[in-house]
């Protein structure tokens, strides 16, 4: 629980961690491959960095690969936001992908992970034989710095309960308590009576995610 906090809605996660992450005026930089969802490049901004954009091109199916990473990442990279499944091109990172991306931000251990994951639940191996849903945070070597974002929008269809959440186990949850800072100067948290919805929906919610999946 000490490395957990809900948010209105995945994109308070993504600007929070953002907010906590980044210093203005330090001219640090955020690696974002594209195509990616709107809301993405602001967010960086609005929290005092650059957003260094890394294009996926059309011939690798919108995927980044390990090498441009690694070209992409200099003395002033802080982070790399990840989006797998993606908006808007529904981009999925087959588990090899992910793996290799892994390894290669392995090689950097100053940089810190966030893994928006809202979509994890919509993946379609019957069109793409093998395909899962793997998160940066389940590599040992990147757990304590990945900042693992997700919500109940998308797999749920709650998209205007506006209920979302962050983990960072790193530090024993060093960071997400100064998330908590920040956030209790914003919103404090999400309405109290939308939380058993969240219990609801996690525990007994699995049939109707895959029902609508299909």
């Amino acid at each position: 629980p000490e490395h957990v906090t809900v948010t209105v809605g995945a994109k308070h996660a993504v600007y929070l961690a953002l907010q906590t992450l980044l210093d203005a005026g330090k001219g640090q930089e955020v690696i974002l491959p594209t195509p990616a969802w709107v809301s993405y490049r602001p967010l960086i901004e609005l929290a005092g960095g650059t957003c260094v954009e890394v294009a996926g091109s059309m011939a690798n199916g919108f995927k980044i690969t390990p090498e441009q990473l690694e070209r992409a990442i200099t003395p002033r990279t802080v982070a790399v936001l990840f989006n797998s499944p993606s908006n808007p091109c529904g981009t999925t990172y087959t588990p090899a992908e992910i793996a290799a991306l892994a390894a290669a931000l392995e090689r950097h251990p100053r940089l810190t992970v966030i893994s928006d994951e809202i979509y994890e639940k919509l993946v379609y191996p019957e069109v793409t034989p093998g395909l899962r849903a793997v998160s940066f945070g389940s590599f040992p070597a990147l757990a304590a710095r990945t900042i693992t974002v997700n919500g109940m929008s998308k797999a749920f269809a709650m998209t205007g309960w506006r209920i979302g959440y962050l983990c960072c186990p790193g530090g024993g949850g060093r960071f997400t308590r100064e998330v908590i800072k920040l956030q209790a100067q914003m919103t404090n948290g999400i309405p109290t009576f939308l939380m058993p919805a969240i219990v609801e929906a996690l525990a007994n919610g699995a049939a109707g995610v895959e029902e609508m999946r299909k």
